[in-house]
């Protein structure tokens, strides 16, 4: 990793774009009298061919932390293909026992390479505002609209059902008892 301070580079560069030039580990390179401001961290790499440096920003992970992906490694290639197509062959892949809804539409372009087939599945779900319920033995993918709205309605059912419930009070009369014989 390598860092460039030029300083003359960065006065120019602060008075053409009136922003702060960054250093190749995503801090600020300071002028004087300029605020100093946090930017995103990057690597700078090399390429073999021309010899050239490249900053480029590192990618944060995100979607699901901590998920510990087990299933056997896959390659997909796929350029504008149907979703329920690459859905059946995950399906087949992973063994899975798979149902798409009728509002599973849409195509997707991707190459994924020695990637788990569950992180696969996960990724592409994602990628196309999808979600899965997995019943037992069976995994329904729907769209995360469908089901949030299943969730909602299952909730204010259930909060329905408890006001539903009939309340019964008892009165037990309890005569010649100590205070310490009765207790609820």
């Amino acid at each position: 990793m390598f860092i460039v301070d030029d300083k003359n580079y960065a006065q120019s560069a602060q008075a053409i774009t009136g922003t702060m030039p960054l250093s190749a580990q995503g801090e600020v390179v300071a002028t004087s009298g300029s605020t100093l401001v946090q930017a995103p961290p990057m690597v700078v790499e090399t390429s073999n061919a021309t010899g050239t440096q490249v900053a480029v920003p590192v990618i944060e992970q995100v979607g699901s932390k901590g998920k510990v992906y087990t299933g056997e490694k896959t390659s997909l290639v796929f350029d504008n293909a149907d979703v329920r197509d690459i859905l059946r062959l995950i399906a087949e892949i992973s063994d899975l026992n798979l149902i798409a809804s009728d509002q599973v539409k849409g195509n997707i372009t991707l190459r994924l390479i020695d990637v788990p087939w569950d992180q696969a599945l996960d990724l592409i779900l994602d990628v196309t505002g999808l979600g899965m319920i997995q019943e037992r033995n069976v995994v329904r993918v729907l769209p995360k609209e469908t089901i949030r709205a299943m969730k909602e309605s299952e909730l204010t059912a259930e909060h329905t059902q408890e006001k539903i419930e009939p309340l019964v009070t008892e009165v037990i009369p309890v005569n010649y008892a100590g205070l310490g014989d009765v207790s609820v």
